[in-house]
């Protein structure tokens, strides 16, 4: 990606999980459309010099090292493992292990272009006009890419049937440590993923992360001193979950546990009004989704395809909204969830 020159006027991101190779563009329509043109041409006839690999090897073993030091990244998939009885089955780790990384050759590079970078393996989504859509199409199919000889069905299988564990999980002894580490998982639904349902879902991890309704602003009524809670969005086959993380003093841990359901019931008795104001802010926000928070749209990535219908919010219902909303937050006030927590 960093190889490809683009002008100023275009910006080119790329990311990695466990699910997909994702790259985003963005920028005026025409712009989008001439540098796609060129973007298409070099993606399709990608090729790699044998220093250009140990010089991004270099660079992979690095960011396995940066990885390693972060205790909170670490801790997350460790308390999903906990939660669901499960060996790495939550872990998004993707960049392997130095060895791994060691003994791929350009033949390893290539075989998984082949597999992977093929028709049917492909999704485009593009916000915009029709003709910028026709026009990319078009493009696209210029290239001779092979059909994918994977089953489609494949993916839904990968995960074993995941059982939510309630019992509490502690990870070392809080003895001569100072900072305790909390993860609460609650499983939000398995219902299909309608238009409202995903808007709902927005809104829940828009207030959750920001705002006067936010994890950390009502937390900080019981324990003044919290700097940190994030929520995620944990999307696997047909279950939804929330995963709350927080970092605090091992005085404190039992305090967070007492009241973190006091969050989801705040947020339940949440009056219209309020809930609008979190609509037009989902509005603002559209063309990111998830109020872009885009580790959250990368949690998804196994959601099905109806969330590219979401194109023009003006036209969404918000009674209709503000009642899944409702349902999925009255939920997460009465359940215990599944709570592990580490002595650092």
């Amino acid at each position: 990606m960093n190889k490809i020159k683009k002008p100023d006027f275009i910006k080119l991101s790329g990311s990695t999980d466990r699910n997909a190779i994702s790259i985003k563009m963005l920028g005026n329509s025409a712009d989008i459309v001439n540098f796609s043109q060129y973007f298409f041409s070099k993606l399709f006839a990608f090729k790699i010099k044998k220093q250009s690999l140990r010089n991004e090897k270099a660079v992979v073993i690095q960011e396995i090292r940066q990885y390693g030091n972060s205790s909170l990244e670490k801790f997350a998939n460790v308390a999903r493992n906990c939660s669901f009885k499960a060996h790495n089955l939550f872990d998004d780790e993707v960049l392997g292990t130095p060895k791994d990384i060691a003994n791929f050759t350009t033949k390893d590079i290539y075989d998984f272009f082949d597999t992977h970078l093929v028709k049917d393996n492909i999704s485009v989504l593009i916000a915009g006009t029709c003709s910028t859509l026709h026009k990319i199409k078009n493009d696209l199919n210029t290239y001779y890419l092979k059909t994918s000889s994977i089953i489609a069905n494949d993916s839904v299988n990968y995960f074993p049937k995941e059982t939510l564990l309630l019992e509490k999980a502690v990870i070392g002894k809080a003895e001569q440590k100072q900072l305790a580490q909390l993860s609460f998982i609650y499983k939000v639904g398995s219902d299909h993923l309608d238009k409202n349902r995903i808007l709902a879902l927005s809104m829940l991890f828009s207030l959750l992360n920001s705002g006067t309704y936010s994890l950390l602003s009502q937390m900080q009524r019981f324990v003044p001193k919290l700097y940190f809670f994030q929520a995620i969005p944990i999307f696997r086959k047909t279950n939804i979950y929330l995963q709350v993380l927080t970092s605090c003093s091992i005085q404190d841990a039992e305090i967070i546990e007492n009241n973190i359901n006091k969050v989801f019931l705040t947020l339940s008795k949440l009056n219209s009004d309020n809930l609008k104001a979190t609509i037009h802010n989902l509005k603002f926000q559209h063309n990111l989704l998830f109020d872009g928070v885009e580790k959250s749209v990368l949690s998804f990535a196994n959601m099905s395809l109806e969330q590219e219908k979401l194109i023009d919010l003006d036209s969404i219902d918000p009674i209709f909204i503000v009642e899944k909303f409702k349902k999925i937050t009255t939920t997460l006030v009465d359940q215990a969830g599944s709570k592990v927590i580490a002595y650092m």
